[in-house]
């Protein structure tokens, strides 16, 4: 009995390639071209949501910075107005004070010379005055000078200083008071001066009764 001789058993119809390498090739070229060109636009895709991103972030920091700038402007203009406040109240302390400086030894003239003519000797006339008032007020108005300075007198006798001084040693509202010079002349015979101080009771206070206190 003859033996049977293998038989090559095909899967399917074979293929052959028929195209042309020039085409093969060609498509090649093609499909990388377009890969590179998907890399591309998404590149430029990446780049712009990158640059749109930052945009973005600036807009927002813009905005968070014209707040905060606006804010800082309230807050100043606020200092301001504050700043405006203090002033007008300093503004108004400092003409208190000068107005107090300025009427603090606001004086009635003719009580406080009355205080004079009223005590000297009716042979004395008092011929002038030259007083200057003190630095500072005081709360105790009799603990400190008010006015001092001299006064000027006429007498037909040299004792008549002696006198004036005397008497005017005893009136109220009068500190001190010391015989200055003497010399003869004048129609009455004789001018003397002393040196005379007067206590604070001869302010009127006038400065504290407009202010209410």
């Amino acid at each position: 009995m003859a033996a049977k001789k293998p038989v090559l058993a095909l899967a399917g119809v074979p293929r052959v390639n028929l195209m042309p390498r020039a085409e093969t090739d060609r498509r090649e070229r093609i499909s990388l071209t377009r890969t590179w060109s998907l890399l591309a636009v998404a590149a430029l895709v990446v780049g712009v949501l990158t640059i749109g991103g930052a945009f973005a972030l600036k807009l927002l920091a813009d905005q968070h910075l014209a707040a905060e700038q606006a804010r800082t402007t309230g807050l100043l203009t606020e200092l301001q107005s504050y700043s405006d406040v203090s002033a007008a109240i300093a503004t108004q302390r400092g003409l208190e004070e000068f107005r107090t400086s300025a009427m603090g030894t606001d004086t009635d003239w003719t009580a406080m010379l009355h205080l004079v003519t009223s005590a000297i000797p009716a042979e004395v006339t008092m011929l002038e005055f030259s007083l200057n008032p003190a630095a500072s007020v005081l709360e105790d108005p009799t603990s400190g000078a008010g006015y001092s300075g001299l006064l000027t007198f006429s007498a037909a006798s040299a004792d008549a200083q002696a006198a004036t001084v005397q008497a005017l040693r005893l009136v109220p509202g009068i500190l001190a008071v010391d015989a200055a010079t003497l010399y003869q002349g004048g129609e009455a015979g004789f001018e003397f001066t002393v040196t005379i101080s007067f206590d604070q009771s001869v302010f009127t206070g006038a400065h504290t009764k407009g202010s209410g206190n």
